[in-house]
């Protein structure tokens, strides 16, 4: 059964790149797991604010992994790992932003990290620079796109190793 506030959030309109890898600071990460609903939510929330949401959504949680949706379990055995989409929960003046999780079992099968691994080496030998970004949708990987910023900003600070970029991620 959905919450009011989860429903409220259905109104609003979901964005296509993720918003939620890291928190900076005053805010922290939390999840929403959505019981029998096939997703798990992460967000960056302050927590001053934390008893206002909990009021909607009694299965919010702090949890500093960086991608806590990734550890915990869909209603079929699966966990949560494959970014789905960036919604915005709740209404006007009271709302917050979150990357959804589904549960994937296709990762493997098509082998997304092997993908990802290509994609990245590609940007890293390109020097993209300031082309980053959008070199980065160019490049083929569906799956990276909604990761882009975080991948070109790991390049950017001179990490060159394409399986710990992506598995910054999750996509390794």
């Amino acid at each position: 059964m959905l919450s009011l506030f989860t429903f409220v959030s259905f109104l609003l309109v979901g964005s296509q790149a993720a918003c939620c890898i890291e928190c900076q600071s005053p805010k922290l990460k939390y999840i929403w797991s959505f019981g029998h609903a096939p997703f798990c939510g992460e967000t960056c929330l302050d927590p001053s604010k934390y008893k206002i949401f909990h009021i909607f959504e009694r299965n919010l949680t702090q949890d500093n992994q960086t991608h806590p949706c990734a550890h915990q379990y869909a209603p079929d055995g699966r966990k949560y790992s494959h970014y789905n989409s960036t919604v915005t929960h709740g209404f006007p003046g009271l709302e917050v932003t979150l990357d959804l999780y589904s549960a994937d079992v296709v990762r493997q099968e098509i082998g997304v990290c092997s993908i990802c691994k290509e994609a990245v080496k590609g940007l890293v030998a390109a020097g993209a620079g300031s082309a980053c970004s959008a070199a980065c949708a160019a490049t083929g990987c569906e799956p990276c796109v909604p990761y882009c910023a975080s991948i070109c900003g790991s390049i950017a600070a001179g990490e060159t190793n394409a399986e710990a970029i992506c598995a910054h991620i999750h996509l390794c």
